[in-house]
């Protein structure tokens, strides 16, 4: 996915998670850490560190509480 549709895409970080998943299922933990900070990175690139699901739970609810 990252070759056709870019390093910087939400397909790319999904796939990342996914394989990141993988990896701590099967125990390897070093891989699974690296595979998950960098769909991270691709979230954080995306949505300027602003996507809810990089956001902790008190930092959404700071969102919410701020819309009308």
């Amino acid at each position: 996915r990252r070759q056709l549709l870019g390093p910087s895409h939400e397909d790319v970080a999904e796939s990342l998670r996914h394989l990141a998943q993988l990896a701590q299922i099967q125990e390897n933990l070093k891989e699974a850490q690296a595979l998950a900070e960098q769909a991270l990175q691709v979230q954080r690139t995306l949505h300027g560190g602003r996507d809810p699901a990089d956001l902790s739970a008190g930092q959404r609810a700071a969102l919410v509480d701020g819309l009308p």
